[in-house]
């Protein structure tokens, strides 16, 4: 379940595990590249990058509204699809 990924990774940076965050970034970028949910996946990547050099909080807005309208679509897709098939 990645739905609250960005508030667990943001909690992780608040409390100086860069590497935990950086582990569940690089999973939630997998997960967004399985999926083909390009936006996602590039702003998961930007902000593993940028949680190596040291900057993170634009990044990490970056991940959290893209993971945001991912989860919105992507709820909206199955209902929809659920809906045809019934």
């Amino acid at each position: 379940d990645f739905e609250n990924a960005a508030t667990e990774i943001k909690a992780a940076m608040a409390s100086g595990d860069t590497t935990g965050a950086c582990r569940q970034l690089h999973s939630l970028k997998g997960v967004a590249g399985n999926l083909a949910v390009t936006d996602l996946y590039l702003a998961a990547k930007k902000a593993e990058a940028a949680i190596k050099q040291g900057a993170t909080a634009e990044a990490l807005d970056d991940v959290e509204n893209s993971l945001n309208m991912s989860v919105r679509e992507l709820r909206a897709f199955f209902a929809h699809d659920n809906m045809r098939s019934a």
